[in-house]
């Protein structure tokens, strides 16, 4: 309990200083700009392709299509806006001279790690929530499935902890908070584009599983399974466990 205590501790300074940062609620209202733009182009497509979808034997729907042409380019939008919020949480401890002040703390090392990797999380509900608003507000209008958008929703934020953890991950290895989100764009960027290896090869197909975007389609159609959440909950659990590593060492190099 005093773990816990301690991690929400972090994790709400962790979450004010985003909230309280002028960039951050810049990078929020490009997001907006980004996500609207988006949304009114994909319903346009929608209703104009009411005639095509008709003759279908099984048409999506308007959460389904949304899901596939709306919120998956959002995902990939998601993904290089959450090293920018997680890139300051350890290279600006470094730079400032304050990580000695939580070494010798009474809180944990894991504390630390969790509370601000949660922390940024819960700011990027700020995108995340505008990106699903969206889609939600068109209730007003017409009927949508509401386990399709719940479903495309969890995958967003799953996907969007991943990016965050990895983030952090390279916010701890660097005293230069743009060379941290450099380096975590670039990782993930990289598993994104293996997903478009797929049938190319059969070796290349076990790589095209590392990639986000295979594992966030079911989600964002209303069908996920194990495997997929699975992917996301290891994939943060993998960056975090790495983070708490360097965290680790560094303490122990200063002792």
């Amino acid at each position: 309990m005093k773990i816990l205590s301690m991690t929400l501790l972090v994790a709400r300074h962790e979450c004010t200083r985003l909230l309280r940062s002028s960039a951050s609620w810049i990078i929020a209202a490009l997001f907006a700009g980004i996500a609207a733009w988006l949304f009114l182009t994909q319903l346009e497509h929608w209703l104009n392709a009411q005639t095509r979808i008709g003759l279908q034997d099984h048409p999506p729907g308007l959460a389904g299509f949304l899901g596939s042409n709306y919120l998956a380019p959002l995902a990939v939008v998601l993904t290089i806006l959450a090293p920018l919020y997680a890139m300051r949480s350890f290279s600006d401890e470094y730079r400032d001279a304050t990580w000695a002040l939580w070494q010798s703390s009474p809180v944990p090392t894991t504390a630390i790690v969790l509370g601000k990797l949660i922390g940024a999380w819960v700011a990027l509900a700020v995108p995340l929530l505008v990106a699903i608003g969206m889609i939600v507000a068109m209730t007003l209008w017409t009927p949508l499935d509401a386990a399709v958008v719940a479903s495309g929703a969890l995958g967003l934020a799953l996907c969007t902890a991943a990016s965050a953890a990895a983030g952090l991950y390279c916010s701890s290895l660097v005293r230069q908070p743009m060379l941290a989100a450099v380096m975590a764009v670039a990782l993930l960027a990289f598993l994104w584009l293996l997903g478009s290896t797929t049938g190319v090869a059969p070796w290349l197909d076990a790589l095209a599983s590392l990639s986000p975007g295979n594992h966030l389609a079911g989600f964002l159609q209303g069908y996920p399974d194990t495997a997929d959440l699975s992917y996301f909950v290891l994939f943060t659990a993998l960056f975090t466990v790495l983070t708490l590593i360097r965290l680790d060492a560094l303490r122990h190099s200063s002792d």
